[in-house]
């Protein structure tokens, strides 16, 4: 018999495979709808984009609906307090990653310490898909025009911001 898993759990299974992706996948969509002349016309973005938002809520809702008793009102109050908790509590000498989302963090990114060079090289191949994404973004989509200069500058440097925080995070050791 299947048991309920609680939404802490929940997002400890699925942040990889799920969650971090859906919400990459929807900012995505909601920048080429804000920035594309493709866009402008909302039947032909709708069309473009329809399966790919199906995607991004069939990838946040599915850790949710095939949990049994996954939308029984009390058990998602439960669940909601527990995943708060989890959270907000720091991660102590004893901490255990399912009571602390700072020790799963570094749980997460333990491999970092283990890896050898060609699996720390996939790991930044993959994670310039940020970069990707700026250029896309900035060049292709005519965000780069001089009436956007300032823009572009101010742009730039909240991106490059970004990734270096998400960057800084994910070092092991700290």
């Amino acid at each position: 018999m299947p048991e309920h898993k609680s939404f802490a759990e929940n997002y400890r299974l699925y942040a990889r495979s799920h969650f971090v992706k859906a919400i990459e996948l929807g900012v995505i969509l909601v920048l080429y709808a804000s920035y594309s002349p493709l866009a402008k016309d909302s039947f032909v973005y709708i069309a473009m984009t329809i399966s790919s938002w199906f995607l991004v809520v069939s990838w946040i809702m599915s850790p949710f609906v095939f949990n049994p008793s996954g939308f029984d009102w009390l058990k998602t109050v439960y669940d909601f307090d527990d995943f708060m908790n989890w959270i907000w509590c720091k991660g102590g000498a004893l901490a255990e990653a399912n009571k602390s989302w700072e020790i799963w963090w570094y749980e997460e990114q333990d491999h970092l310490r283990t890896t050898g060079l060609w699996g720390k090289l996939l790991e930044i191949i993959l994670d310039l898909r940020f970069f990707f994404f700026q250029y896309g973004i900035v060049y292709q989509l005519a965000y780069s025009q001089d009436k956007y200069a300032a823009k572009q500058h101010i742009y730039y440097r909240v991106v490059q911001l970004v990734i270096v925080i998400q960057w800084s995070n994910r070092v092991p050791g700290k």
